[in-house]
């Protein structure tokens, strides 16, 4: 009785000194310790000793300041969550950036938005990064960002359709996998017509096997109702997002992270739905390649032209609905079939290519490059790419293989 008492009396006493939050971690079994100042290196180190010996489960609560001891990063803890050479004096990054997939992006819905005041913008916590910085700026009333909640972005999107909106959720591919059951009951079950801007889609390089945008087509794809594109270059995704903002139902932009490819501009048919664009049209080979992969399909292209071998080339555009009719066209007049994507191999691009095949009774054999059933370590882009095979004298090679 006594041990009781004094126990209900020392967490009553706890309670009123210590922030609430810690009593939600003790009715749990948890001793909380904190909060602690995360830059006090001689402190923290002593708490942490403390959990150590404790001897049951310990929450530490340890607060921390992004861009803690360089004042610019404080200024703009965004700006420096990730950067590159820069003068440590001024904060000015060394060199001007090439324009990215992102900031076309960002800039392509701000036209948009000038346009048709229905159009919104939605993120998680990456206003920078996903290239919607300035249009917080222009249109306040019009952007939200919802936090590390991806969940809670498309479940949000969702609603503003339903009040005539035009939503456009920009999230990295690998974080819009975290938002899977919302995409598929929230947006497409309903048919709504919410616009994903899937940025970081393919390798990434150095972020980490975690950020690898690798899954995106597959998982995409395998909703009922939903519409997949993909741009091979910085016009063609501003032409993409036009289109997107004018249809009717849960649609899907991927597009690749760093340099906006500006290659292929004199190929610009108008977007329409469900078909591809054919670049060049031969015979022998016939490269189905799909957004980033385009570039890399132009190499390999040159290279079995130098080869001696005549080669066409599709941008794909549309991964979902597949174009059927070109593929049944390629197979007619190809001995064989390449389809190029950056994404794993179960269930892509290549997937949809080798069942409409098998539909149609074709004999035209098939190659797909796509990167392996496995998650990708980090590393350079390039140096990535070479390991993987998916780099233009890879495929050439293993093309000549076939042949």
């Amino acid at each position: 009785t006594l041990y009781e008492w004094s126990h209900e009396v020392k967490t009553a006493l706890k309670k009123t000194l210590l922030p609430p939050v810690s009593t939600v971690f003790e009715d749990m079994g948890f001793a909380y310790m904190g909060p602690v100042d995360g830059h006090d290196v001689q402190r923290l180190t002593a708490v942490l000793q403390a959990a150590k010996e404790a001897g049951r489960p310990v929450l530490v609560h340890v607060h921390t300041v992004k861009g803690s001891g360089y004042d610019y990063a404080l200024r703009e803890p965004e700006k420096f969550h990730g950067v590159g050479p820069f003068d440590p004096a001024t904060g000015k990054v060394r060199q001007a950036g090439k324009e990215t997939f992102s900031h076309v992006f960002g800039e392509t819905l701000r036209q948009l938005a000038r346009e048709d005041r229905r159009v919104c913008a939605i993120t998680a916590a990456m206003a920078d990064g996903t290239g919607l910085t300035d249009f917080a700026r222009e249109f306040p009333r019009r952007f939200f960002d919802v936090g590390i909640a991806e969940e809670h972005a498309i479940s949000m999107a969702g609603g503003l359709a339903k009040q005539g909106m035009v939503p456009v959720a920009a999230i990295y591919s690998t974080f819009l996998q975290r938002a899977y059951d919302q995409i598929m009951q929230d947006i497409a079950m309903l048919h709504l017509h919410v616009i994903l801007a899937v940025d970081r889609a393919g390798l990434v390089g150095a972020d980490g096997e975690t950020h690898q945008g690798i899954f995106d087509l597959s998982y995409l794809s395998s909703i009922p109702g939903m519409t997949v594109m993909a741009p091979k270059n910085k016009w063609e995704l501003s032409d993409m997002m036009k289109f997107a903002v004018h249809f009717d139902g849960p649609i899907a932009v991927r597009y690749p992270r760093g340099e906006a490819y500006a290659g292929l501009s004199e190929y610009r048919a108008p977007v329409v739905y469900g078909e591809s664009e054919w670049i060049y049209e031969e015979s022998e080979v016939a490269l189905l390649a799909v957004g980033s992969m385009v570039k890399t399909a132009e190499q390999v292209r040159d290279r079995l032209k130098a080869a001696g071998h005549a080669c066409s080339l599709v941008n794909v555009r549309f991964v979902k609905p597949a174009d059927e009719k070109m593929i049944r066209r390629a197979a007619a007049g190809h001995r064989l079939i390449v389809t190029m994507e950056e994404n794993v191999a179960s269930g892509g691009y290549g997937d949809r290519v080798r069942a409409c095949l098998a539909d149609a009774e074709s004999s035209t054999r098939l190659y797909t490059v796509t990167l392996p059933d496995a998650y990708v370590e980090h590393g350079n882009t390039e140096l990535l790419k070479r390991e993987l095979s998916l780099d233009a004298d890879s495929i050439f090679e293993k093309i000549e293989e076939y042949l």
